[in-house]
């Protein structure tokens, strides 16, 4: 009876391989449609695919037309992944300047990670000038927001007095709480 089980499904098996593949030629088909329709989610999704690598080859110019699209009719996620596109140079030029840009229209959509990422940008003085008080105020914004990493970089700052003054007490505070958010976040998963 197992030898039958398992021989009846080896031919799903392979054919779950094609069907992934072939699930994911069909998936992007749709989306594009979709997309070139006027929805905006699934223009977020194209640019992300196209970004990630996830069922196309990783492209970052065709994950930046996709984005562009999305960003133009007011996706935040996809304000957010422009200017990440531009932080790290990948399929354009690398524009500090650019990726802050982005960064703010995502956060006036009220996006913590573009809020976290210009606290970054602040940090490190890159495409402005370096304000640490300026990085802690964007970092407090999408800590308050649930952002873990903003959490971190919050007691990083505290931590070392980097725009506030030095205490230890608030860096361990703000430490516990982000790990406490990701214990109960994977405990979710």
């Amino acid at each position: 009876m197992a030898q039958e089980i398992e021989t009846a499904n080896t031919p799903l098996k392979k054919g779950r391989q094609y069907n992934e593949k072939q699930a994911y030629q069909e998936l992007i088909q749709s989306y594009s449609i979709a997309a070139d329709k006027g929805d905006i989610s699934k223009m977020y999704i194209l640019g992300f695919f196209y970004d990630s690598g996830i069922g196309v080859k990783q492209d970052y110019q065709q994950a930046m037309q996709w984005y562009l699209k999305a960003a133009d009719k007011g996706n935040a996620k996809a304000m957010n992944n422009i200017g990440f596109l531009y932080l790290q140079g990948n399929g354009v030029k690398q524009n500090y300047r650019q990726a802050m840009q982005w960064y703010l229209k995502a956060a006036d959509k009220n996006n913590p990670p573009s809020m976290y990422s210009i606290g970054y940008l602040y940090k490190y003085g890159l495409g402005v000038q370096q304000d640490y008080q300026q990085a802690m105020y964007w970092y407090l914004m999408a800590a308050n927001k649930g952002n873990i990493d903003a959490m971190k970089a919050v007691g990083y700052q505290y931590m070392f007095g980097l725009g506030v003054k030095e205490d230890h007490e608030q860096a361990i505070q703000w430490y516990e709480k982000a790990q406490k958010l990701r214990e109960e976040q994977n405990a979710q998963q």
